[in-house]
């Protein structure tokens, strides 16, 4: 259940946005504040990944790629699914964007998860810089494990 105001034109705007990026988790019905998920056999989340390196066997060359494409397009194609609103001031972007909101599962795909963090909003401004800092995040968590990695190889 979530405290945000979830409606219809929500729903229906979660779920042509989620054409354009089939990473975020599917809803499959929404009721008024209550949606329903599919259901996810979830191994851990990318931020622990990096977070444990317990879990760095986990990670290779392809989900590193598949890692940084899939952040950057959970910020750019929702940005870009905005242009079809007619007020030029208005986005419907992911608002709590960061490592821990995306999943591995047991079937190795990335999922982006909490879906009601999905929101209309006015503009992007205060989003940007937990974009930044997640991006910052992701690309320090990267070189420490590039470090530890290669400093164990030698």
């Amino acid at each position: 259940k979530s405290s945000r105001k979830m409606g219809k034109y929500w729903f229906d705007n979660y779920k042509k946005c989620r054409e354009t990026l089939p990473e975020m988790v599917e809803v499959l019905d929404q009721v008024g504040n209550d949606i329903t998920m599919e259901n996810l056999d979830i191994i851990t989340t990318i931020g622990d990944i990096f977070r444990f390196e317990d879990r760095w066997y986990l990670v290779n060359k392809k989900m590193i790629s598949e890692i940084i494409d899939v952040f950057n397009r959970a910020w750019t194609k929702p940005i870009l699914y905005s242009n079809k609103f007619e007020n030029k001031n208005q986005y419907f972007i992911h608002t709590d964007l960061h490592l821990d909101n995306i999943v591995l599962t047991s079937d190795s795909k990335l999922k982006l998860i909490d879906p009601d963090a999905f929101s209309i909003e006015p503009n992007i401004y205060q989003h940007t810089y937990r974009y930044h800092t997640t991006q910052d995040e992701l690309m320090h968590s990267l070189h420490k494990y590039f470090s530890k990695v290669q400093y164990e190889e030698k």
